[in-house]
């Protein structure tokens, strides 16, 4: 037990006298402080509204807005994808025509492969694009396979090469058309025009001995006579074109392969609705050379009626140095 003085005890009661005025303060402080502190759950709420693209032919071909957004496209792709290799322009930058085909390669449905086709038992068939399909060519007798390509809905049979002449009369029974065609390296509109002007000089000055005024007159004869040879394959050739861009054909050569192939080569280079062509083979490299010359001899009615644009005409020999490359 301890004793404290008189003088100890008041200043004890004051002491505790501070404390108990000081705890008051304190609790009127937190207290308020507790009050104007008091947490409120935020809520905020977000409306998203799209705006309604109004816009006519997002990605048509023919308007401004169309356009634009093309390039845009384009430039984005080289923005990633492509350095710079001139001062000039970029290498490798899509052309208008090969970005036309790749918006309609985003935006067109996949393509539907005909099951009935597939079981008529025709060999080597493949599908190379909507409703074309390649493979052997029927024989002579095979009636009922004729009949059954048309219930599959095919409507055009383009036999390659020769020795087809009989199939002609079972496709006019069934109301398909029959369009034979043939690549030949030694047709006329597949050589060029110097080497038949070589070829005619040479006969007349080393064959028939002619002196230079005959000689003259013999090779414009004979490059007038090569012309109209030369035209009776290329007026071939556009409808072979033109047919492909149609769809539902069926065509190819005695066993489906090399010639077909040969076929299908021609119709990547020259046709613009085809994106895809057949590879090179031992077989029709050779025909590179006939192709260029072909192109030589075409007339600017001759690609319009393939349907040819400006834009085209570049992709042309853009596909045709890729083949050269893997010719040579």
């Amino acid at each position: 037990r301890v004793s404290l003085s008189e003088g100890e005890g008041r200043g004890f009661e004051s002491r505790q006298a501070q404390n108990k005025i000081f705890n008051i303060v304190a609790n009127f402080i937190f207290s308020s402080f507790s009050i104007s502190m008091q947490v409120h759950i935020i809520t905020k709420s977000f409306n998203t509204h799209f705006k309604q693209n109004k816009e006519p032919h997002t990605f048509g071909y023919d308007d401004d807005i169309s356009k634009s957004k093309r390039d845009y496209i384009r430039e984005w792709h080289d923005k990633q994808y492509i350095p710079y290799q001139s001062i000039y322009e970029k290498e490798g930058r899509m052309s208008e025509f090969e970005l036309k085909l790749l918006i309609s390669d985003l935006v067109q449905k996949p393509i539907q492969v005909n099951k009935k086709i597939f079981n008529i038992g025709l060999i080597n068939l493949r599908s190379i694009g909507k409703g074309i399909y390649r493979g052997a060519m029927l024989g002579w007798d095979n009636i009922r396979q004729v009949e059954q390509l048309h219930e599959a809905g095919i409507r055009t049979i383009i036999p390659i090469g020769s020795g087809f002449s009989e199939l002609q009369e079972q496709c006019e029974k069934f109301g398909i058309k029959y369009l034979p065609i043939k690549f030949d390296s030694e047709e006329k509109a597949l050589n060029s025009l110097d080497s038949e002007k070589s070829l005619a000089r040479y006969y007349a000055e080393r064959i028939l001995d002619l002196n230079e005024k005959e000689t003259e007159t013999y090779i414009n004869n004979h490059i007038n006579s090569w012309r109209n040879e030369s035209r009776k394959f290329i007026d071939e050739f556009t409808n072979y074109i033109q047919t492909m861009q149609k769809g539902n054909i069926y065509m190819g050569c005695e066993f489906g392969r090399y010639n077909t192939d040969t076929a299908v080569m021609f119709d990547y280079l020259f046709n613009p609705k085809m994106k895809h062509g057949s590879g090179l083979n031992m077989y029709n490299d050779r025909f590179i050379l006939c192709a260029k010359n072909l192109y030589e001899n075409l007339t600017d009615t001759d690609k319009l009626k393939m349907g040819w644009t400006k834009d085209f005409e570049q992709t042309f020999h853009e596909r045709l140095s890729k083949l050269e490359d893997q010719a040579y």
